[in-house]
């Protein structure tokens, strides 16, 4: 983990693919601007991934994830609001043609949305919440 975004940019190799996942994106700072402009940048080989809760996005005016929203691509779970889609200028439909259940989402690339589940719950996490919660 970095503390100092600056010393993450000196960090990249200059060739290879790098993949920089920030979680709770929304409470990162970028205050020198460093994360913003690396993504700007469109360097290539290295991928930049945000999670964060829709509402912080929403007024986080001025932020770096701003950059990142500007791709169009991402993922809105499918049990959100349905404003939610609005992040990635997208209309979430209010109604799933399917059950909803945890990693179900939607897969949002330049306007087009294709509902996809991209994580499960294994059989033995569900056993062992089972037995947790008797």
């Amino acid at each position: 983990m970095f503390g100092d975004l600056d010393a993450l940019v000196d960090w990249l190799p200059a060739d290879g693919n790098t993949l920089i996942v920030v979680d709770d994106a929304e409470l990162v700072d970028d205050a020198n601007g460093t994360l913003a402009a690396l993504i700007a940048s469109r360097r290539e080989g290295v991928t930049v991934v945000g999670a964060a809760r829709p509402d912080a996005l929403r007024s986080a005016y001025g932020h770096w994830t701003n950059v990142v929203r500007r791709s169009r691509i991402g993922l809105v779970m499918a049990a959100c609001s349905d404003i939610d889609g609005d992040l990635l200028n997208v209309i979430v439909p209010r109604r799933l043609p399917i059950a909803s259940r945890p990693g179900l989402a939607w897969l949002v690339a330049e306007g087009d949305m294709q509902l996809m589940q991209i994580a499960r719950v294994s059989e033995g996490a569900e056993f062992a919440r089972a037995m947790v919660n008797t």
